[in-house]
């Protein structure tokens, strides 16, 4: 049997405040639903769906579709639809509180991204052991979900948002899951907040975090380096990963980033919902996966770079049979990198990574960008890292794009076979570091 893993994908690329949201592809059939939402992101097999939708007008017995993420039909339901009404003066805070329209059963769905009319995104989550647990990024999705005009970027922005309003399907990522679809293994799907248990964990030995995966709990990041920790592995296809602290209210319901220390009323400091590379929250970025943001910058703004990684150890046997030159740029415009703590920089212009900062057990670098914050002298690094002889390996590509442009750039191509060079070395127990 496959040894299986986890795969944290964030459906949600979203940068300065931009959100390309679900592919016109994806419309409804049934134009008369204006919007909806049901009562939590993630189900079990012996779950109940509530769900509620608002419809332009009142009609009886109307058959509702589910969708998957390859757009086929996989159920169909009858309903009575209605108009709603938003029944609070801050729904993107509170939800919408509609009344609600139906209850389904979803005993016998096989684990994956649904969506109910495909307008509707839900989760259903494995019931047995799987090759991948793709974790869906409820909280970044959320955190860019503007549909009443606030979201954490908007003027004036909240520090509160509710998952019981419509959500959406980013654009941009729908590719890249069709294409893990076509990969040969099981998938199982989880959101966000079911990282809150560490028994998540439990059927996986391989995590994979990928896009823009910026809002992490606290007790997220502890499980997930409780389980790294342990000897499991992980693949970081993400840049500006673990960014922001985040806390739940309303047993998951409600997302919280004030994301300013003195506006957050929590007394306890480390639960302050900041940056996690803030010196006052005592857990560092970089101590969990050797980049962050802080370290890094944006790619696409005027740089000295490559708009891609320049690869630095060609040899490295996660380019295998991919013919990799020495200074090669494998072409992966990108957004925001994340990048290792800089120590000096080679003659040949190669960054070294500060060891005395990250006192890991073994670390390679095998690719690096130059990109801007503040300065030039920014980075973004692509590493290979074990903190511990017995922990866990990390692959960190430390790029938001990874699985975007990387995925529909010209080096496609070279991006998707590096991805599965790193399944199959992890998964496999392959030596990954050059020394």
């Amino acid at each position: 049997m496959k040894k299986p893993f986890i795969i944290i994908i964030p459906l949600l690329f979203i940068f300065s405040g931009c959100l390309n949201i679900i592919d016109p592809n994806y419309n409804s059939d049934l134009t008369v639903i204006v919007d909806g939402y049901v009562d939590k992101m993630s189900y079990i097999t012996s779950d109940s769906i509530k769900i509620y939708i608002n419809a332009v007008s009142r009609m009886e017995n109307i058959k509702l579709k589910i969708y998957d993420i390859n757009k086929n039909i996989v159920r169909e339901f009858e309903a009575n639809l209605f108009p709603q009404i938003k029944n609070h003066n801050s729904p993107w805070s509170f939800g919408y509180d509609y009344k609600l329209t139906t209850t389904i059963d979803v005993e016998n769905m096989e684990s994956g991204i649904y969506l109910i009319e495909n307008r509707i995104p839900f989760i259903i989550k494995p019931s047995d052991v799987v090759d991948a647990i793709v974790v869906y990024p409820s909280n970044t999705i959320n955190a860019y979900n503007n549909n009443e005009g606030v979201s954490f970027y908007t003027t004036p922005r909240t520090s509160k948002l509710s998952f019981n309003r419509q959500q959406v399907l980013p654009a941009d990522i729908i590719e890249f899951f069709i294409w893990l679809n076509k990969l040969n293994y099981s998938f199982g799907y989880i959101c966000d907040y079911d990282l809150e248990e560490s028994s998540t964990f439990e059927l996986s030995d391989l995590m994979i975090i990928s896009g823009h995966n910026e809002y992490w709990s606290r007790t997220a990041r502890e499980n997930f380096d409780q389980y790294v920790n342990n000897g499991n592995d992980a693949m970081i296809l993400s840049g500006n990963t673990m960014w922001w602290q985040v806390r739940y209210e309303q047993d998951g319901k409600q997302l919280i980033c004030y994301q300013n220390a003195e506006m957050d009323p929590i007394e306890n400091d480390e639960l302050k919902t900041i940056n996690w590379h803030r010196s006052s929250l005592n857990y560092p970025i970089i101590e969990s996966i050797g980049c962050d943001f802080s370290n890094g910058g944006y790619g696409l703004k005027q740089d000295n770079g490559w708009d891609g990684y320049k690869i630095v150890l060609p040899e490295s046997p996660i380019f295998e049979n991919l013919n990799i030159q020495l200074n090669q740029i494998i072409s992966i415009p990108t957004r925001e990198y994340d990048s290792a703590p800089i120590k000096d920089v080679t003659p040949n212009g190669i960054p070294n990574i500060d060891t005395d900062i990250l006192d890991f057990f073994r670390i390679n670098i095998l690719g690096f960008d130059k990109c801007f914050r503040g300065t030039h002298h920014k980075y973004g690094t692509f590493i290979v890292m074990q903190k511990f002889y017995d922990s866990g390996v990390i692959i960190n590509t430390s790029t938001s794009d990874w699985c975007i442009r990387g995925f529909s750039n010209k080096d496609s191509f070279i991006v998707k076979n590096i991805t599965l060079n790193m399944i199959s070395l992890l998964k496999n127990n392959s030596e990954i570091f050059i020394y």
